[in-house]
């Protein structure tokens, strides 16, 4: 497809540029989600017309995958000690943040297989595996359950921001659902009707955490015997 930069005249407005477009609509996404990003709020927000938007970007699909990259790009192994494995943890927990402060990012992720920053952060996942010293039979499998794992949890955050967008905040929404629990039958639900006082309570990256620890402790534990 031709791309509108190479298919048009620059508008005569040339004070705009692809970052301000980003930076934009990043805004935007932080407090209206995803459904609240148009060219139209978009072109209000910037205080320009949409043809000089479209000087910068084709389309809104570019638009999100644009977005995304800048804020994945905050993402990385902060520095400390330890292996390859703590490193990948890090890594996780710093994917974690970013995707709590930008929960719109979980809902365009499965769309966009190919953004340039989900490839990078599979690929580190799976150097620092390599490095670990994971079969090279297994990397792909090792790699691709914990990078899935983490877009899982995505997935989740950006429903959450979509719970609350409809006016009904995370903790009402888990009140709710531990009550569920709770009222359930004793004999056909017994673990869950006594893990409901944790579901209300639970903190969401001490969650995520302890999934990830089971991922990368079997991992371990598989390279000791």
């Amino acid at each position: 497809m031709t791309s509108p930069r190479t298919a048009g005249r620059r508008p005569k407005d040339n004070s705009l540029t692809r970052d301000a477009v980003v930076a934009a609509a990043i805004a935007i996404l932080d407090e209206a989600g995803s459904p609240g990003l148009t060219f139209r709020t978009l072109a209000e927000r910037l205080h320009s017309g949409s043809g000089a938007i479209h000087w910068h970007v084709a389309n809104r699909q570019e638009l999100l995958d644009l977005a995304c990259d800048a804020v994945l790009a905050e993402s990385d192994i902060p520095a400390g000690a330890g292996d390859e494995l703590d490193a990948i943890r890090d890594l996780a927990l710093s994917l974690f943040d970013t995707l709590d402060r930008h929960p719109w990012i979980g809902a365009h992720l499965p769309h966009s297989p190919g953004l340039s920053s989900r490839l990078r952060a599979l690929d580190r996942i799976g150097g620092l595996l390599r490095s670990f010293g994971v079969p090279a039979d297994r990397q792909f499998y090792v790699a691709t359950a914990i990078f899935t794992y983490v877009l899982g949890v995505a997935a989740q955050m950006s429903r959450n921001a979509q719970i609350a967008a409809q006016g009904k905040t995370q903790d009402e929404w888990l009140t709710e659902q531990s009550q569920r629990w709770a009222q359930l039958d004793p004999d056909a639900y017994p673990f869950l009707r006594t893990a409901a006082p944790d579901l209300r309570e639970h903190d969401d990256r001490e969650q995520f955490a302890t999934g990830l620890d089971l991922l990368l402790t079997g991992i371990r534990s598989g390279r000791a015997t």
